[in-house]
């Protein structure tokens, strides 16, 4: 199959995807009232009708500027998301600012760990791409150019797009672990994540945790999070 099918039917397509959600330990993990062992983490969900697809910049529409991005956010007790910070660049500011705008505007129902509210990070991913039909875009190819040519940054931006298709997930995961294992820390954060939720992967927590582990490493403040998620509820069901 052709790797870049999927991108082929709609003449614009603007996808954005909950990637990860995840605990936010200050509260999580400093609150001594805790006690139970943690089984059940219900992530954040967008409210009906909370979180729209961001307007595409006028001007950057029309300088053919695409890309992916991904942001991370608090999601607060009362779903409203604070903190954004962004993760992976499109390398263009009116089209990683138009969709920082839209996430802040989501409207979620606030995660929970053994059914208490908690204030959670969570990651969301948009891809900003103008698709006529039968031609692809001139930032796509630049970006496969720069994949081939071994860009991690657009490598990743590819591996993003393909796991997220149903139809090229095996191939998205697949580059994802080979960033993985070459040392990025979006990609072993994802490959964790995979790992844990069972997401397009065997599900293996032991697997999870050494590919947290690897990314905490490296400053992912996501990773540092679920790694001590992790590690304070096998400490309780001990």
């Amino acid at each position: 199959m052709n790797n870049l099918s999927f991108l082929s039917n709609d003449f614009w397509k603007l996808i954005f995807i909950v990637s990860t959600l995840l605990p936010y330990s200050e509260f999580a993990f400093s609150q001594s009232s805790i006690t139970e062992p943690l089984h059940l983490v219900v992530r954040p969900k967008p409210r009906a009708g909370g979180c729209e697809k961001p307007h595409w910049p006028t001007r950057a529409l029309a300088k053919g500027q695409e890309g992916v991005v991904q942001i991370a956010v608090l999601v607060g007790l009362d779903g409203k998301p604070t903190r954004p910070f962004i993760q992976h660049s499109t390398g263009f500011p009116m089209l990683d600012t138009a969709a920082e705008t839209a996430l802040m505007k989501c409207s979620w129902q606030p995660g929970t760990i053994d059914d208490k509210p908690i204030p959670m990070l969570m990651t969301m991913t948009y891809y900003w791409f103008s698709v006529p039909s039968g031609y692809l875009g001139e930032t796509w190819r630049e970006l496969l150019h720069s994949a081939k040519e071994g860009n991690a940054s657009a490598l990743y931006s590819i591996a993003k797009m393909q796991a997220a298709d149903s139809e090229m997930q095996s191939a998205g995961i697949r580059l994802l672990k080979s960033l993985a294992e070459a040392g990025h820390p979006l990609a072993q954060y994802d490959i964790a994540a995979r790992y844990e939720e069972g997401d397009g992967m065997e599900k293996n927590i032991e697997q999870a945790e050494i590919w947290y582990a690897k990314a905490a490493l490296q400053g992912d403040m996501l990773a540092v999070e679920r790694s001590q998620l992790i590690k304070e509820r096998n400490t309780q069901q001990s």
